[in-house]
């Protein structure tokens, strides 16, 4: 069974890969790298850190999948057609994350990348999450808006004051700040693999026989004419 199944993804990775909407991804690779390439070192942990978010929120648009309902019906199975789209999206913005801190750090020397890095990864998940959940109620099409919209609010938030109910820590190098990334991160990541779920899969009750209102009337009578 599972070579089964690691044929059918092999089989579809390439076609798969001619139908992602890669453009925004990539387009926020280049606008993220020139940002922090130019302008004044002092300002260069604040510009990644906004290249980051807008990468983080890109992957929403390789969430999309315009023929979902047309290929419903296929061998391989919405999860594992989900699956490859969120692997597609977090290699590619971890690639893009990693080439601009690259330069963050080249520029200015001495910089806490792994705070950085950790927020980043967390608005990737959330970003696939929201895109899931939006994609699921509109039949796949409607998930790359709602994905980014939610990403960049959740990132905006951070430069609120600091309130216990909001999600996302404003300083991810503060104390407690980790987890709260990771239990974001897990509840995104829950989020998703729901939302992947296959709805040719799921199980459906079987009706309930209907209770016939004239029971009594049709059973004999007893001690009666008949």
């Amino acid at each position: 069974m599972r070579a089964v199944r690691a044929r059918q993804l092999a089989a579809i990775a390439v076609p798969a890969t001619r139908v992602l909407a890669w453009q925004p991804m990539a387009a926020a690779t280049l606008g993220g790298l020139a940002i922090v390439a130019l302008g004044s070192p002092d300002g260069v942990p604040f510009r990644l850190s906004v290249a980051g978010a807008c990468l983080a929120a890109s992957t929403a648009y390789l969430i999309d999948d315009p023929a979902a309902t047309t290929i419903a019906a296929s061998p391989t199975s919405q999860p594992a057609r989900r699956s490859l789209r969120a692997v597609a999206a977090v290699a590619g913005a971890g690639i893009g994350w990693t080439v601009a801190s690259i330069v963050a750090v080249w520029r200015v020397g001495d910089l806490a990348v792994r705070p950085a890095t950790a927020s980043f990864l967390t608005l990737v998940v959330v970003a696939l999450a929201a895109a899931s959940v939006a994609a699921a109620v509109g039949n796949g099409t409607e998930g790359a808006i709602a994905g980014v919209a939610f990403t960049m609010a959740c990132y905006a938030s951070t430069f609120l004051p600091a309130h216990r109910w909001l999600p996302f820590p404003p300083d991810a190098g503060a104390p407690g700040a980790t987890r709260r990334l990771l239990l974001i991160a897990v509840a995104a990541g829950a989020a998703i693999a729901y939302t992947a779920r296959d709805a040719a899969g799921r199980a459906v009750r079987p009706p309930r026989p209907a209770r016939s209102r004239h029971r009594e009337s049709r059973q004999p009578r007893q001690g009666g004419s008949p």
